[in-house]
C-alpha cells in the first residue's frame, strides 16, 4: 500500500497564483488488524506562504463528535518538491501515517484545514477570508474490510480559453465498491460551503460538466482566470443482510478541491489528439472496445501539437495498471517521425478474473509542460467462449451504478433480438415496464431514463426469448 501511495504522490499535480493553497484530498485505506493508513496530498503556490511541517487530522461521528486525533509531519522525500509539467511553481505535500484509532463499527468523517484559499479565485465572493477545508466520509465494519476510493490521474490547471478541454479525475476503489461521481461546492468547515460559488464559466456548447458514466469534465471555458471546484466521489456498496431483500448503502465520500487557470493561448498552442474519431463508438458516443480474455487488446492514441516546434508528452492511467490487482497492462510511447507527433498504444491481455459487466475505465493524457487534455476509453471484457455458452447476465452491463438521471443497460448479442425490461421496487412490485426494445447483432446500449421514479433501490427483470436475468440498480 506504501507503494501505491508513493506512486500516486509521485504523479499528482494542481495550480497555484496568490496566496497559498489550491487544492488537495484525504484517503484511507484498511491495512487490516484495525490498522488504517491516512494521507493527506496537498499543493500551494510557491508564491505563497510557506506549508506547515505537520497535519492535524480531526475523526468525527456522524453526529459532528470528535472520536480521535493525530498529527503527523509531511513525508521529507516527496514534500516541497515541485510538480513537473507546470509552468510555475506548484509543490505537492504528501502526509501520511499508519494509525490504530480502535473506533467501533460505524460510518465516520476524517478533516484537516488550514488557512486560506487563493485571493486571485473568482467563482468565490471571499476566497482569502475561506480556509481550505477538506473530509472524507468512510464506514468501519466489524467484519468487513473497507478503504476509500483514491485518484488515478492527477490534477489538471492550465487550460486554454474558448478551447474545448477534458480531464478525467478517474476515481478507483479497491473493494470494488460502486462509485458515483459528481460536481459539488467547496468547503470551508464542516457542512459549511465556501461564500458565493459559482460554476466554474464555461460556452453554453459545453458547460463545465462530469459525466455519468466515463467521469470525465467537459469544458470550453470562456473566462480567463482562476476557478474552483470540489469532485465529489460516493462510495456505495450492497448490503444483502438487510430486510426487504437487502439494499445499497453509502458507506463513504472522498472529495477532491481542485483550482484551475484559465489562460490565453495565444501562439504557443495546445497539444491535441488526432485520432480519437477513428475509435469505435457505442451508440451514446463513448470511444469503446471489445476486449477477449486471454486475447490481447492494443489501442494506439496518436497526438500532436498546434505549435509544430512544441514537445509533447502521453501518459496512461486505469485499474488495469495496478499490477497487484490485475493483469497488468503497459503503455508504450514512441514519435511516429511526423513533426512532434506522438503515438501511445495501451496493450492489455485480460484474463477471466477480470470479467465483469462494467467496463474498465482508461485515461490517457496528452501534455505540453503547461497544457494537458485527457482521452477517455471504455475496455469491455467479455468471455473467450461463444455467446451460446455465456449466461445473459454475463453479456449485461448497467451504468452508471449508483445513477440520477438515466441508466444505460449494455447488452451484447450476435443475434438480432427483443428485450423486456422492468422496473421492480424492493419488495417486488413492478413499477415501469420497457417491452419490445429491439436489439441488433452486436454491442446495443438502453437509455432508460428515471424521472417519476423515487430514489433507492431497484431490480432491472431483464428478458429476452430464451433468457433472463436481474441486474440491481441504485437511483440517488
Amino acid at each position: 500500500m506504501k507503494r501505491i501511495l508513493l506512486a500516486l504522490a509521485l504523479s499528482m499535480g494542481i495550480s497555484a497564483q496568490a496566496t497559498h493553497l489550491m487544492g488537495g484530498e484525504i484517503i484511507v485505506q484498511d491495512l487490516g488488524g484495525g490498522d488504517y493508513l491516512l494521507a493527506l496530498f496537498a499543493y500551494r503556490d510557491t508564491a505563497g506562504i510557506p506549508m506547515a511541517t505537520s497535519a492535524t487530522f480531526k475523526f468525527y461521528d456522524m453526529m459532528g463528535n470528535s472520536v480521535y486525533t493525530t498529527t503527523t509531519n509531511y513525508d521529507s522525500i516527496i514534500s516541497g518538491n515541485l510538480l513537473p509539467m507546470y509552468p510555475y511553481g506548484v509543490e505537492i505535500y504528501l502526509f501520511y501515517d499508519t494509525i490504530t484509532p480502535n473506533l467501533p463499527a460505524g460510518k465516520y468523517k476524517v478533516a484537516w484545514d488550514n488557512c486560506c484559499r487563493n485571493g486571485a479565485i473568482q467563482n468565490l465572493s471571499a476566497p482569502l477570508n475561506e480556509s481550505m477545508y477538506l473530509e472524507t466520509e468512510f464506514e468501519i465494519f466489524s467484519n468487513a474490510p473497507n478503504s476509500t476510493p483514491f485518484f488515478l490521474v492527477p490534477p489538471a490547471i492550465y487550460l486554454p480559453v474558448n478551447t474545448s478541454w477534458q480531464y478525467n479525475p478517474l476515481p478507483f476503489d479497491p473493494d470494488g465498491d460502486s462509485l458515483y461521481w459528481s460536481i459539488d461546492t467547496p468547503l470551508t468547515n464542516m457542512n459549511q460551503y465556501c461564500l458565493g460559488y459559482t460554476t466554474p464559466p464555461g460556452a453554453a456548447s459545453n458547460p463545465f460538466s462530469i459525466d455519468p458514466v466515463t467521469g470525465t469534465i467537459s469544458w470550453t471555458a470562456n473566462t480567463l482566470g482562476n476557478f474552483v471546484a470540489t469532485v465529489l466521489v460516493d462510495e456505495y456498496r450492497f448490503d444483502s443482510t438487510a430486510t426487504g431483500g437487502g439494499q445499497w448503502m453509502q458507506i463513504g465520500q472522498i472529495r477532491r478541491d481542485m483550482q484551475f487557470i484559465v489562460v490565453n493561448a495565444n501562439s504557443s498552442g495546445h497539444p491535441r489528439f488526432t485520432n480519437l474519431s477513428n475509435f469505435p463508438q457505442n451508440p451514446q458516443g463513448y470511444y469503446t472496445f471489445q476486449a477477449a480474455a486471454g486475447v490481447p487488446v492494443n489501442v494506439t492514441f496518436i497526438a500532436d501539437h498546434t505549435d509544430p516546434n512544441a514537445q509533447i508528452f502521453m501518459g496512461a492511467f486505469g485499474e488495469m495498471f495496478l499490477a497487484t490487482a490485475y493483469n497488468q497492462a503497459s503503455f508504450n510511447v514512441t514519435p511516429t517521425g511526423n513533426g512532434n507527433e506522438i503515438q501511445g498504444t495501451l496493450s492489455w491481455t485480460p484474463t477471466m478474473n477480470d470479467l465483469r459487466p462494467e467496463p474498465y475505465r482508461t485515461a490517457v493524457r496528452v501534455s505540453d509542460g503547461f497544457f494537458v487534455n485527457d482521452a477517455t476509453v471504455l475496455i469491455e471484457v467479455t468471455s473467450a467462449l461463444g455467446e451460446d455458452e455465456l449466461e445473459l447476465g454475463d453479456r449485461i452491463g448497467v451504468y452508471p451504478n449508483p445513477a440520477s438521471d438515466r441508466v444505460y443497460v449494455e447488452i451484447n448479442t450476435r443475434l438480432d433480438d427483443q428485450v423486456r425490461i422492468d422496473w421492480l421496487d424492493i419488495t417486488g412490485r413492478v413499477v415501469r415496464s420497457e417491452a419490445n426494445i429491439q436489439l441488433k447483432n452486436g454491442q446495443n446500449v438502453i437509455v432508460l431514463p428515471v424521472q417519476n421514479l423515487e430514489r433507492g433501490l431497484y431490480f432491472l427483470w431483464i428478458q429476452t426469448p430464451d433468457a433472463t436475468a436481474q441486474e440491481r440498480i441504485i437511483l440517488k
